[in-house]
């Protein structure tokens, strides 16, 4: 497996969350993972862990917080960003040919004609995201990397930063 991107984590124990150690790749899919992660995750704790939430998902999909996530359920895909923010769209049109799309088009369409930029992943890579990363805030692991090798996005986790930063190192 060959890592394309990550982001590093480190528990603050001072605001019992996470906070990022290594920045960039901003408006990448891995951005708008992480956003999604952050931005959902109460909604997973709501519906009963993160099937049930993906459930959920499926009849609606959700949009807050300037995060969106979308279901092709036709093709067990998940599609999140961080939407309608002019960097998401300027890469292939101007705000008033965006604006017409918008207006014509559902969000899971914008993302499958590559309208908006977004992180697009199957559903069990999603149940299985949202899965580990209950499991680092649950048990407050001390580091975790989130990686993205091109197909699949996963977490691992340290107990050290010695060891996070040697396996950061091997990518």
């Amino acid at each position: 497996m060959e890592i394309k991107q990550y982001k590093s984590f480190q528990f603050n124990r001072l605001n019992n969350n996470y906070q990022v150690l290594n920045y960039g790749y901003f408006e990448s899919p891995i951005s708008h993972v992480i956003s999604c992660l952050e931005s959902c995750y109460y909604y997973v704790l709501r519906y009963g862990g993160p099937v049930k939430f993906v459930l959920f998902l499926d009849d609606i999909g959700i949009g807050f917080n300037e995060l969106d996530i979308s279901v092709d359920s036709k093709n067990d895909l998940i599609y999140t960003s961080e939407q309608f923010f002019a960097e998401n769209y300027e890469h292939c049109m101007t705000k008033e040919e965006f604006d017409i799309k918008s207006e014509n088009m559902t969000n899971l369409e914008l993302y499958q004609h590559d309208f908006l930029t977004h992180a697009v992943m199957t559903k069990n890579n999603f149940i299985d995201l949202l899965t580990q990363y209950d499991f680092c805030i649950k048990n407050k692991v001390p580091f975790f990397v989130l990686s993205f090798d091109g197909n699949i996005y996963d977490i691992v986790t340290f107990d050290t930063q010695e060891n996070m930063n040697q396996f950061i190192k091997s990518i």
